[in-house]
């Protein structure tokens, strides 16, 4: 009877300052203030893997492989000491950021989902993650609309 399509948690989260001057300190905001990671999560998966997104996007320039993202997000959990995770974690992940539109895949290589219109403009990645819950905003005021004649009958 229902079948849920996507789950969002988005949070307001404070961007403090201090925050601005570390991009682990950012991208951890990031990953908490979309939902891809909890408040007193202290797994690192999302984080590292959203710093080897965003490094290819936006210092090399280009669209990272399954096996770019594996090999980089592998050299920096050795480079700490720790086991890199798994194929399928990673996929895991990367499937979640596909879902919510921040990014798509594409003949093999993963892009940020940016508008059509402006595709030099990584910003509307973030309206693209938006307008699918906008989408869902109006699913939802249709169903308050005949809930509401429902009641008035």
């Amino acid at each position: 009877m229902y079948r849920i399509r996507r789950r969002w948690t988005i949070r307001e989260v404070e961007l403090h300052p201090d925050l601005l001057l570390s991009r682990r300190r950012l991208l951890r905001w990031f990953a908490l203030s979309l939902g891809l990671l909890n408040e007193r999560d202290q797994r690192e998966g999302i984080i590292v893997l959203l710093d080897v997104l965003f490094e290819y996007w936006f210092l090399r320039g280009r669209n990272p492989s399954f096996d770019d993202i594996k090999h980089s997000v592998a050299r920096r959990y050795l480079e700490r000491g720790s086991s890199p995770p798994s194929d399928e974690a990673l996929r895991k992940h990367l499937r979640k950021l596909v879902k919510m539109g921040l990014v798509e895949r594409e003949k093999g290589v993963y892009r940020l989902s940016t508008h059509p219109l402006r595709p030099d403009d990584p910003l509307t990645a973030i309206d693209s993650v938006f307008d699918r819950i906008l989408s869902t905003k109006e699913l939802i005021k249709t169903g308050f609309s005949h809930l509401k004649k429902l009641y008035e009958r």
